[in-house]
């Protein structure tokens, strides 16, 4: 009886981390299956993402280029943090497993293996990243959207788009801009004056930027919430 309680008790106080294993804890990567990959990608703690979504109404005498009548275009974004190795474990697994891959040649599945391994290799010790990815369900609009976030103008990025921190706003200090890939990447330092940007012991961080105005779309607020609880691998958070 003693040490069936004893059980309990150890079951009781582990750490959640243990509690609450995932597959990306339980496997190697190179096990995960390509559900898997996407639901680190799309749904995880190291992914958030905001959808808009816009009721429109078209007339008979607009133009068939704008979304159709009774239409309800959406504009979402989907913020990964790169920088934390299960999303770009994610990946190079989800790649792997893609038909086209299947379908390179031995040169080229090689050039792609060299850049996984690359990737992978990365430790990301003196930055956090975070890729946005942004598409909308509207032929019309997408030529508009992509448009806008691959000419924004450097200067504008650290007056709008911030990492919020128990240690404050910080704006990024390099954007990269995918233009085809459709993303945009931010990258933020890991300590600022000495200090780590982003601490154990905060309970998480937000991604902070705006959508623009686009046809029946007014500029957004996008606020992407991440806990630090939900990232933490063997005790440790990851991002």
């Amino acid at each position: 009886m003693l040490r069936r309680w004893a059980i309990i008790l150890l079951l009781v106080l582990q750490p959640s981390w243990i509690a609450a294993q995932d597959f990306w804890v339980k496997k190697n990567f190179d096990q995960w299956s390509l559900k898997e990959c996407l639901r680190l990608l799309q749904d995880s703690p190291w992914t958030r993402s905001m959808t808009f979504t816009q009721v429109y109404i078209q007339s008979s005498a607009q133009a068939a280029a704008v979304p159709g009548r009774e239409g309800t275009p959406q504009i979402t974004y989907a913020a990964q943090i790169w920088s934390a190795a299960p999303i770009r474990q994610a990946a190079v697994q989800k790649a792997r497993l893609s038909k086209e891959y299947k379908n390179l040649d031995a040169p080229k599945r090689q050039e792609t293996e060299a850049n996984a391994a690359s990737l992978l290799k990365d430790t990301f010790s003196d930055r956090i990243e975070i890729r946005v990815e942004y598409s909308t369900t509207s032929p019309a609009y997408e030529q508009s959207l992509a448009a806008y976030w691959q000419n924004r103008p450097s200067g504008l990025w650290p007056q709008d788009t911030f990492l919020i921190t128990s240690t404050g706003k910080h704006p990024p200090i390099q954007v990269r801009n995918e233009g085809l890939a459709g993303y945009f990447a931010l990258v933020f330092p890991r300590t600022v004056d000495g200090r780590p940007l982003i601490s154990a012991t905060d309970k998480g961080f937000s991604l902070d930027f705006y959508s623009p105005a686009i046809g029946v779309f007014p500029s957004e607020h996008v606020l992407l919430e991440f806990k630090l609880k939900d990232m933490t691998i063997q005790g440790i958070p990851v991002f």
